[in-house]
């Protein structure tokens, strides 16, 4: 997303991007469209409220009826935009509004929960499961499992959080991987303590 653009762009992106909640209000209350898509990837407005963590603007989007689940042209939806930017209010508004929570991201294959486990969101993912976010969702286009993405994230919380749930331990990735063989690759590189204890507890995890 290029802000640069946006704020050169309509008024109600460059009222989003800028955060002037009280212009929002304004545009929509006199016709803007909540459901505005603008830029190369035609990114909608809520998406760009998420991404930008603008969590009173999304609440307005969303009342003056945004679609929750609309995407950009790279199937990028503002649950995902909001879980990249690690922010819980406005992963819970969208949840609560009607946001497909196993929604797969076109370019990535990613879904929400794939994101929150390589970004290390261990809040943001409790969130998901709780709103039924499938923890053996399918891999996403680089072959990683929701699992194999905390791992490789160095995760622990995240990794125990998902084997509660269900997540299955021995499936492989499209290189042939399971969780574990990956954990036990990435110590063989590995040499910063604080890393290495967090891998082991990870491959503790994964032999229990």
């Amino acid at each position: 997303m290029d802000n640069e653009a946006f704020q050169t762009g309509t008024p109600l992106f460059r009222a989003i991007t800028t955060g002037h909640t009280d212009a929002v209000a304004k545009l929509l209350a006199t016709g803007a469209d909540p459901n505005e898509c603008y830029g190369e990837d035609d990114e909608p407005a809520l998406l760009v409220a998420a991404i930008e963590g603008r969590a009173d603007i999304c609440a307005q989007l969303i009342a003056a009826g945004a679609d929750v689940n609309a995407t950009d042209s790279r199937g990028y939806s503002p649950l995902l935009g909001a879980v990249c930017a690690d922010n819980l209010p406005i992963v819970q508004a969208l949840l609560a509004a009607g946001a497909r929570v196993n929604h797969r991201c076109a370019q990535s294959g990613a879904t929400a929960l794939h994101d929150a486990a390589t970004g290390n969101h261990l809040a943001i993912a409790r969130e998901l499961i709780s709103a039924g976010a499938d923890v053996n969702a399918p891999e996403n286009n680089e072959g990683n499992t929701v699992l194999m993405s905390a791992v490789q994230a160095l995760a622990p919380e995240l990794v125990e959080l998902l084997l509660q749930h269900g997540a299955a331990p021995n499936t492989r990735s499209s290189k042939g991987d399971t969780a574990l063989e990956l954990i036990r690759n990435e110590l063989l590189y590995l040499w910063e303590p604080l890393k290495c204890a967090r891998a082991r507890r990870i491959e503790s995890l994964l032999t229990t």
